[in-house]
């Protein structure tokens, strides 16, 4: 790690330490999925439909987390239960997306891309996880990490992956995050992200999910 991360690891303690000790990622509200408007796309899907059901309504974090435990995404069906509940938590009730949505998870490539990012992810290969989401289509590297958040959970890896979407990458722009000025993959810039936040969490004795909240 450069003198400038470092740095600005530091920083980040002293400027912000006490917020991040007293920010609770459990009071995040939850996604409420629209459910009438999942079934209209994917009844002809209902491996979809089952996997929402499943985990219903008011989506928080720890529902989340609890229903990946469940899931045992060790395995193919799994996995597809745990990336639908993903989806739905990541989407909430707006109702956009739905078409690429169903590109997505009727994609021939979905099962592979989940396995590869899994097994990766399980051997804390973060970049390589991340990269074999790309081919997938209808989604973007913001819903990869959320994907290998929740996989995370479940393997309980150390650094633990966080999400990466719009208001995570505002909030580092505002901090001054070093990695948001140079000009590099998203893979990259992400996992240096999940490196210094665990630096952060480390000093402060608190989880990463804190630090990015």
């Amino acid at each position: 790690m450069d003198d400038a991360r470092n740095s600005w690891i530091q920083s980040v303690i002293v400027q912000h330490g006490d917020a991040i000790r007293s920010a609770d990622p459990a009071t995040q509200a939850p996604m409420r999925p629209n459910h009438a408007a999942w079934v209209r796309w994917f009844k002809d899907v209902p491996w979809v439909i089952e996997a929402l059901d499943a985990v219903g309504t008011d989506i928080s974090r720890r529902k989340l987390h609890d229903f990946v435990e469940t899931s045992n995404i060790a395995s193919e069906q799994g996995r597809r239960r745990a990336f639908v509940a993903t989806l739905a938590w990541g989407v909430g009730s707006t109702n956009r997306y739905y078409g690429r949505h169903k590109q997505l998870l009727t994609s021939a490539r979905l099962d592979d891309a989940l396995r590869s990012s899994y097994e990766h992810l399980k051997g804390s290969r973060f970049e390589d996880s991340f990269a074999e989401l790309n081919p997938l289509p209808g989604i973007t590297y913001r819903f990869h990490t959320k994907w290998l958040w929740v996989v995370g959970c479940e393997l309980g890896l150390e650094p633990m992956p966080l999400t990466f979407d719009n208001r995570v990458r505002q909030s580092l722009r505002r901090l001054r995050w070093p990695e948001m000025q140079r000009r590099q993959p998203q893979r990259h810039r992400w996992h240096r992200y999940v490196q210094d936040a665990g630096a952060v969490a480390r000093r402060l004795d608190v989880s990463p999910e804190h630090v990015e909240y």
